[in-house]
């Protein structure tokens, strides 16, 4: 079945141990992350809306020797959702509420309204969220075909997770027509970009055939 959002936090954890420490910066040679992750810190704490959200991903996660910290995370996604408008910010705010993390009340409703501000901004990871929300009815009437649409159109960003949820709902023809060969395309553009689900999944296909 579709990845829930906590199984995509999982996806996001070995996402950013790999690369995302590295977007937008020129640090490129070995024994620089300290560096990197004080950079970050720093422009978060000058207002600086995406790196609040990259620090508030790290806090999220415990990850790059920052202790876990949803409390600290919460406050710097609610400053840049709330400042800056940030779709990312959003996304992982419904991450939050949807779960009930960093002393938030668990809401369904309110994980869908951030998941939907950060889809119509055409976040990647927002519209995915909003697919998973109608595929499973949080805070709206579950409805597959709207999900299978808005997993298809972050998947067009070239996010694997989505690609990953497209290649289920394909494979069992849930919200759209079942093809097994638009499923394992839809599987391997997602291994191919490091999506450990459907590396799984493309070998299981590739063996069956």
């Amino acid at each position: 079945e579709p990845s829930s959002p906590a199984m995509e936090m999982g996806q996001q954890h070995v996402l950013l141990d790999r690369i995302r420490l590295q977007e937008n910066m020129n640090f490129r040679r070995k024994g620089h992350e300290d560096e990197i992750i004080q950079y970050y810190i720093h422009n978060a704490r000058k207002g600086d809306v995406t790196a609040q959200v990259i620090v508030g991903q790290l806090y999220l996660l415990g990850l790059h020797g920052l202790k876990r910290d949803e409390l600290e995370a919460r406050r710097l996604f609610e400053h840049a959702a709330n400042e800056g408008y940030d779709p990312r910010a959003h996304a992982n705010l419904g991450f939050m509420y949807a779960y009930g993390l960093g002393n938030l009340v668990a809401s369904n409703e309110t994980a869908y309204y951030h998941y939907e501000k950060a889809a119509h901004q055409n976040d990647p990871v927002g519209l995915n969220g909003l697919g998973w929300c109608y595929m499973y009815g949080i805070g709206v009437e579950p409805d597959p075909e709207e999900a299978f649409k808005y997993f298809s159109k972050a998947a067009e960003y070239g996010y694997p997770e989505a690609m990953y949820n497209v290649g289920v709902l394909q494979l069992k023809g849930v919200g759209t027509s079942k093809s097994i060969e638009f499923a394992f395309n839809s599987f391997a553009s997602a291994a191919r970009r490091g999506h450990l689900k459907a590396m799984y999944q493309t070998g299981i296909m590739l063996r069956q055939e």
